[in-house]
């Protein structure tokens, strides 16, 4: 992934993505092989690597989703998706079932730790949905993030 920017807030440059993990990738799914990525970094016009910052994984794999075109992005984390508030600071707390990508974005912004702030980006042109899931507990459902806001009487977000 190519990428601009400084060290720690480096922006792959989509269009040039799009082409070159098309190319990789696509022999590799033909073969009916799964490919495993490392996140995080990008590589910058002079080849030194690039950083995406805290969470850069979570937007390196928004940008291989819409480059590839896929039906959803799945993150899976060790919570059981977005939180209504910081467990760390409050006793009760509900998990966010669905949130827009605004939302998702602004609550990233502002300090939840489970998404990178700019993963929303690569994905809103293509209404590609983000899901985080639990690893340590898989059946529950997560929160599913998309382009439509729900609005709740319950909880402000």
């Amino acid at each position: 992934m190519i990428a601009r920017g400084r060290w720690g807030n480096g922006t792959v440059v989509r269009g040039e993505a799009r082409k070159r993990l098309s190319a990789a990738f696509g022999p590799l799914f033909r073969g009916n092989l799964l490919p495993v990525v490392t996140g995080f970094f990008g590589e910058a016009p002079g080849g030194e690597p690039i950083t995406f910052g805290r969470g850069g994984t979570d937007y390196s794999a928004a940008v291989i989703a819409e480059a590839l075109g896929a039906e959803r992005l799945e993150i899976w984390k060790d919570v059981d998706g977005f939180l209504s508030a910081s467990p760390e600071l409050v006793e009760k707390y509900e998990v966010l079932s669905t949130l827009s990508y605004e939302e998702a974005a602004e609550l990233a912004y502002f300090g939840a730790k489970i998404l990178h702030p700019r993963t929303m980006e690569p994905l809103i042109g293509k209404r590609i949905p983000i899901v985080i899931r639990n690893t340590f507990n898989p059946e529950t459902v997560g929160t599913w993030i998309g382009p439509e806001r729900m609005v709740r009487d319950r909880i402000v977000k």
